[in-house]
């Protein structure tokens, strides 16, 4: 009975949306190449120790650098690209990302000053919008303090399709102390599985008709489980 829960509540969730053609290009970085991406480092495109390629066991993922004796950023380095909505659902798109950050120290090391990383919707003359199109971020500065993986999705609002030059920024920043000063300890974020698709919710009369499908094949579910 676990299981049929399980394939239920799978049908209840992606009822909610369907899937459609990925408007981000190269997403997955399958070709092990940023073609598609663009990068900056402080205003300039960057060298290949600040952005670089990772293959993992056949799976390539985009990494960012910085901090590090070899890398050039003074203070940020950001993966860019931009985004072309195609349609416009009345429920908007979802945004989806994998990213792993870690640092070379951790906040036991004497002098630790945290790097970050954040992720944005850039207008095109650099600023920075939420999901909403109000400024902010999709994911706000978040510190980098060891090794920790994330599977991320972001709603955007339908109003992002009937306007142009939107970028989706990725960026990681080197953390300073009150003189401006870092760490010198590097870090690492690596970027895979980007995707973005437009967003659309079933009708209400066929989504009530699966949650009560749900309700009820649970509750004969606990009923089976008092008699048992």
């Amino acid at each position: 009975m676990g299981h049929i829960l399980v394939v239920i509540m799978m049908v209840v969730i992606s009822s909610f949306a369907r899937v459609e053609a990925n408007m981000i290009t190269n997403g997955d970085f399958a070709n092990c190449q940023f073609l598609g991406w663009q990068t900056d480092t402080d205003g300039n495109v960057g060298s290949d120790a600040d952005f670089s390629m990772v293959n993992q066991n056949g799976n390539c993922a985009a990494q960012i650098r910085a901090d590090y004796d070899d890398t050039d950023v003074f203070f940020a380095n950001t993966l860019y690209q931009s985004l072309h909505f195609t349609s416009a659902p009345d429920t908007g798109f979802l945004l989806r990302m994998e990213l792993d950050a870690l640092s070379a120290s951790t906040q036991s090391d004497a002098g630790f000053i945290a790097d970050m990383f954040f992720v944005a919707i850039n207008d095109g003359q650099g600023h920075l919008m939420d999901g909403s199109g109000n400024a902010g971020f999709l994911l706000a500065p978040t510190e980098i303090n060891g090794a920790r993986s994330y599977d991320i999705a972001f709603w955007l609002s339908p109003l992002f399709a009937v306007s142009s030059n939107w970028y989706l920024d990725i960026q990681l920043l080197i953390g300073t102390d009150v003189n401006g000063l870092s760490d010198f300890s590097g870090s690492t974020l690596r970027i895979d599985n980007v995707s973005l698709t437009p967003f659309r919710q079933i009708s209400a009369p066929s989504c009530m008709g699966i949650l009560l499908l749900s309700g009820l094949v649970f509750a004969r579910f606990l009923l089976s489980k008092r008699s048992d």
